[in-house]
């Protein structure tokens, strides 16, 4: 695939002293390397965006995990505030209308 350069610098020339054959043919070279670059330009910046995507999922999926466990351990903690009143009521060291549970948000 010979570029214009390319053929100027083998007959040591200008581009007047090239045939139109060979200009025709060095153009449409051009454009095939033009055409090569463009894709590859095309396929690292898709590249580029699915690794961000793939990256901001990730970021996502860890919060909503942590999230997930901090309503766990509100909730944990919720049941367990719930079985020592039932503890105390079952032992009767309180009355029962004694006990007024706090509602723990998890948020």
């Amino acid at each position: 695939m010979p570029l214009i350069d390319d053929l100027l610098e083998e007959k040591d020339a200008d581009i007047d002293s090239l045939t139109d054959e060979q200009l025709i043919l060095a153009e449409k070279n051009l454009w095939i390397v033009a055409s090569r670059h463009i894709e590859r330009y095309k396929e690292s910046v898709q590249q580029k965006a699915q690794e961000k995507a793939e990256e901001q999922a990730c970021k996502k999926s860890k919060k909503e995990e942590l999230e997930k466990t901090k309503q766990q351990k509100a909730q944990d903690k919720a049941e367990h505030i719930v079985e020592e009143k039932k503890l105390l009521v079952k032992e009767k060291r309180i009355p029962l209308d004694s006990i007024k549970l706090k509602f723990i948000k998890p948020w």
